[in-house]
């Protein structure tokens, strides 16, 4: 018989992406271009992976500790302390941001992520929150 990697694909072809879709894809893939090039070039970035491995807070690879994501309009990024990670609201990075404010959002979550880990931050008690936002 013919190998299976011969035969015809008998698979139907899956519909064309919608504008909105091709857009998004095209906003996220910019998003993750500008999110490795801050994470490789940002002295201030740098700065701080360095200090949370120092301090004995666990970032494995930085380039999947920081990742791109949909997030709601309106929201540039965030920190997740459980398990911690940082988010890039994609869509809106990859098509409203420029690479400064790329580093700079960036800069700002893993303030963030450095209090929760160092001076064990409670999100749910505003002083905290107040705190580790003053110093972001």
């Amino acid at each position: 018989g013919t190998p299976p990697h011969d035969r015809a694909s008998t698979h139907t072809h899956l519909p064309a992406m919608t504008e909105d879709a091709e857009r998004a894809a095209r906003a996220m893939a910019t998003c993750e271009k500008m999110k490795d090039r801050a994470i490789d070039r940002c002295p201030r970035i740098a700065f701080l992976l360095e200090a949370l491995k120092t301090s004995g807070c666990e970032v494995p690879d930085p380039k999947k500790f920081v990742s791109c994501q949909a997030l709601r309009p309106g929201v540039s990024g965030g920190f997740k302390p459980d398990p911690p990670h940082v988010y890039l609201a994609g869509e809106q990075v990859g098509t409203l941001f420029n690479q400064d404010q790329v580093s700079q959002t960036i800069s700002h979550e893993l303030i963030h992520a450095y209090d929760t880990c160092r001076a064990k931050i409670r999100w749910n008690n505003l002083v905290h929150h107040a705190c580790t936002e003053i110093r972001a």
